[in-house]
């Protein structure tokens, strides 16, 4: 059951794309605010940005995907 386990997670890891996908969960808010929308998961004492979308008053153009920053 090892290598075939490690196998299907390997498989399963590559069709689960968290920031394509929550690109879309993103725009809408963005679109409505308008501002830039985040998405990200909780890492410890920081978050990790997976997901982001422009809103049209966006002051800047900062990309965060996949970067760490604390809490605030």
């Amino acid at each position: 059951m090892g290598l075939g386990l490690i196998r299907l997670a390997g498989a399963a890891t590559v069709r689960l794309d968290l920031s394509r996908q929550s690109r879309a969960i993103c725009e809408e808010p963005a679109a409505r605010v308008p501002e830039t929308v985040n998405l990200a998961i909780l890492d410890g004492g920081a978050a990790i940005n997976i997901g982001q979308a422009l809103g049209p008053s966006a002051i800047t153009t900062h990309n965060w995907l996949g970067r760490r920053t604390p809490l605030h």
